[in-house]
């Protein structure tokens, strides 16, 4: 049909954080956390991808690269009504601690970080065992 354009899209993303010890101390009991927020495009929801990884130590001056697990994203793109259906990546958000401590975050958009912290303080409060006393 003349005037209309469907382009299928699939794409896999995983968000990579570089660490880099500087010191010539060992670090150790480092965790990161990362949200990515992914659009349903078809019903204009927010899904949540989340992740942990914790326990991680760094040598002196040692780098290490770690990776989120892969987020698969696909859609099509309909430009006749200028709509997009299926999934669609919409930002990532990264958060690092030291020792318990938040000592690094970022968002992409700029605007979920605090979306992102509601989300992973929800989280956290789920793991924790409710104690009725």
């Amino acid at each position: 049909m003349p005037g209309r354009c469907f382009s299928p899209f699939r794409q896999r993303i995983r968000i990579e954080v570089v660490l880099q010890n500087t010191s010539n101390q060992p670090l150790s009991d480092i965790a990161c956390q990362w949200v990515a927020v992914v659009m349903t495009a078809g019903s204009a929801q927010d899904q949540y991808t989340s992740g942990t990884e914790s326990n991680i130590t760094l040598q002196p001056f040692e780098a290490k690269t770690i990776y989120s697990d892969p987020i698969t994203t696909s859609g099509v793109t309909n430009l006749r009504y200028g709509m997009v259906s299926g999934t669609k990546m919409r930002g990532h958000y990264v958060k690092l601690s030291w020792q318990g401590q938040c000592v690094f975050k970022t968002a992409q958009p700029p605007e979920m970080e605090q979306d992102a912290e509601t989300y992973l303080a929800k989280l956290e409060k789920a793991k924790k065992p409710a104690r009725n006393e």
